[in-house]
Parts: structure tokens; sequence; C-alpha cells
């Protein structure tokens, strides 16, 4: 991993020109994410509107391995990765130990990238043990191949029990459905807009993320938890 990526993905100085978007350090870290990220769960508009989200501000992109969207996000943000920070979700069937190592290196291998910055489990399992799941999301952080762990559709209880599992990192995001109490839930909430599907997403539609924001309420709540 380039040691400048910090810099390029999250520091303010290149972004301050674009007023659209507002950054936020993410809790217990060096680093700043933008408050709008791009979701691309049904996405299927071509690289084009990703890049011009990117360089309208929101350098955070979402996907996940069963979302089918992580190769093209990884053509999408090849020219501007040290720019970008990529999330991305290992799903329930793969939480073994093993599994999620093998999930990780395809992922890597869909987004053609060195490392993913955000590896989230994509729900709450409540037949493999966390301990094992997130023992392997350990290793990862610790071999280089991803920078972060998060959770996705965790409730508060899930959640402290996901934290409670890790003996050398923390969990630093949790993301999910947006709910009344979501922004009480931590201090570094982050919305992405909603790839939505084929037509809507458009370079200019109204209802495009990369129509100047134009789009319908964001679907996600991205953020500590708490």
């Amino acid at each position: 991993m380039p040691a400048d990526v910090k810099l390029h993905i999250l520091g303010r100085t290149a972004d301050r020109r674009r007023p659209k978007v507002e950054y936020r350090q993410l809790p217990d870290t060096e680093f700043y994410l933008p408050e709008i990220g791009l979701g691309t769960s049904l996405y299927a508009g071509g690289v084009e509107p990703i890049r011009r989200g990117i360089e309208l501000g929101a350098t955070l992109i979402d996907t996940a391995e069963d979302y089918g969207t992580e190769e093209l996000v990884g053509e999408a943000v090849r020219p501007l990765r040290n720019r970008v920070m990529i999330a991305t979700k290992v799903s329930a069937p793969n939480f073994r130990y093993q599994d999620v190592l093998d999930a990780a290196d395809r992922s890597l291998n869909m987004l053609n990238t060195d490392w993913i910055d955000l590896y989230q489990l994509q729900k709450f399992s409540p037949t493999i043990p966390l301990e094992e799941t997130l023992g392997a999301m350990e290793y990862l952080v610790e071999a280089g191949k991803i920078r972060f762990i998060g959770v996705s559709n965790f409730t508060i209880t899930q959640l402290k029990r996901a934290q409670a599992a890790l003996s050398k990192h923390s969990i630093v995001s949790k993301s999910g459905k947006i709910q009344p109490s979501c922004p009480r839930r931590g201090k570094g909430e982050f919305r992405l807009l909603p790839g939505e599907s084929n037509h809507d997403n458009r370079a200019g539609s109204s209802r495009s993320w990369c129509g100047e924001y134009k789009a319908p309420r964001p679907s996600k709540c991205f953020g500590t938890g708490g």
C-alpha cells in the first residue's frame, strides 16, 4: 500500500474547493471521510458516473461481494485509487475462517487492488461464532490486505458482541438501513447515496447520485455504531 494513500483518500486539502461534501474524522483514527459516499447495490450505470461522483468529492465507494459490482467499482477507481476509500463486504455464508480469507482474496481480485480500506461483515450470523469470523478479519489486517474492520446490519447488542470478539483491533464502522436513531449512534456518520437501477443511474439523471446529488433519500448510515 502506498505510504501517501491516507493523504489522497481522506485528506481535506484536495477537496476544499468542493463545498458540496463535508469531511469528518473517522473516530479513533487519523483518517477523514466524506459525509457522502456512493452505494453500488443494484448499480449498473458504468464507470463514468462513479468517477464523476469521486470528482465531486464522494470518495467513499461502497460495494459487496454479492452486489455483483466489485469488478465495475475496481475499473472505475483504477486511475483514482489513491483518492478513494473502498468499502466492501463479505456475505454471511462465507463467515467461516478460511472462507473469509478466500472471499477477501476474491474481492481483491475483482476490485483489482492490493488492499481493501474497509472490510465489513454484511450481516450477523446466528450460526457461525463471531470469534471465528473476526479472527480471520484480524488476520487480514495483520497481512495488510484490509485496513479497517466494520459490520453491516448489526444491532447495537450484536455490535458490542463483535467488538468483544476482537483481540487486537476495533470495529470502526457500522452500516445499515437508516433509522431515526442513526445520527445518534456515533460521531462518524456518513451517508451513501443509493445506486438504484440501471435506468436511474444515467449521468445527470435526477435520480442518480452523480447528477449533482439530486438523489433519493440516502439508503444507508455509515459510522461507528454506539
